[in-house]
């Protein structure tokens, strides 16, 4: 079989992609041919049997020139299925010569934001992949979960013993955003270092994004105001490779599990299971309260409409008593 694998940069030391070079390794053990298409391409150990074409576009570059260098090599190529990693451009690029060469697509994607690009690459692919049904927000028959796709061999922690009065860490692995709620950690870490003074924080992630380097001075400052900010520290980022050496660090001081991924399943698993409580309970108090404000503002109009009935029927009784007068006399 043989694999087009569409992804924005093949490098090895970096720190946001730098897993692809695993993927791609761990598919060209199944595969005869992994043909890569990438924008951009860095130092990296892969099989034999895995071949990279950089477009060798520069950031700035419009995307006229991209499109044409995508198409000059995906026109060139021979394989039996299209593996597009994160971006849904690349389905809606690749779809026309897939459906004309009859090459299954499948997109790989894990982001809580849905847009409009992601809906038109889910009806183009033929399967979409993920790494936990939270990480996809769109319903499809087409999504199929399969993890993150994480090398246990290569993560393993090491089999020696803690040493007697290290100290111990809890490390948390991750980008610098808000959306990793790492307020929760340093809240977290002032309340642990009260009472355990042995325990140090770490987080080990850079701040990529444009705007981030802000929002990692607000935490640097959160937790330099705390009289425990020797036990807190951000590392800045890491790359790929000394991942594992890090992993090691942590089964000699005890290894702890990142706290914000911790909160984050456990309240989306605690608001699936409580939804339907919080649901019922929310509509019997709506329909109560509606219940009360229709009332009273139905009384008033009942009872101007039962005023409006006595009048007439009042008015119809001495109509009728006064024509039987006039024919009596």
């Amino acid at each position: 079989m043989r694999i087009l694998f569409i992804t924005y940069k093949v490098d090895e030391s970096d720190s946001l992609v730098g897993f692809v070079v695993g993927w791609l390794n761990a598919l060209a053990a199944h595969a005869s041919r992994v043909e890569v298409i990438c924008l951009a391409s860095g130092p990296a150990q892969l099989q034999p049997n895995v071949r990279v074409h950089s477009l060798g576009t520069q950031p700035g570059a419009g995307k006229p020139a991209q499109a044409l260098a995508f198409y000059r090599v995906a026109l060139g190529l021979k394989v039996d299925v299209v593996f597009c990693q994160f971006s849904p451009e690349f389905v809606m690029a690749i779809a026309p010569l897939a459906k004309l060469r009859r090459w299954p697509v499948a997109l790989w994607y894990t982001h809580r934001h849905a847009g409009l690009a992601l809906r038109i690459a889910t009806r183009l692919a033929d399967r979409v992949l993920t790494a936990s049904p939270e990480s996809f927000r769109l319903r499809t028959p087409k999504l199929r979960v399969i993890g993150h796709g994480i090398s246990t061999t290569r993560f393993a922690p090491s089999a020696a013993p803690a040493l007697p009065g290290a100290r111990r860490l809890v490390l948390a692995v991750g980008r610098i955003a808000p959306v990793k709620n790492y307020e929760l950690l340093i809240a977290a870490a002032q309340r642990v270092t009260a009472v355990h003074a042995d325990v140090d924080f770490v987080v080990a992630g850079g701040a990529h994004a444009p705007g981030m380097q802000a929002y990692l001075g607000q935490l640097q400052a959160l937790a330099a105001e705390a009289r425990w900010a020797a036990a807190f520290s951000l590392s800045g980022r890491c790359r790929t490779r000394p991942y594992p050496a890090c992993i090691n660090l942590l089964q000699l001081r005890q290894t702890c599990a990142a706290p914000v991924a911790w909160t984050r399943r456990c309240s989306k698993a605690l608001a699936a299971d409580c939804r339907r409580w919080c649901a019922t309970l929310l509509l019997r108090g709506c329909w109560r309260k509606m219940r009360r404000r229709c009332w009273r503002l139905m009384q008033p109009l009942t009872t101007w409409r039962y005023c409006c009935w006595a009048c007439c029927s009042s008015r119809r009784l001495r109509g009728r008593h006064w024509a039987r007068a006039c024919a009596a006399a």
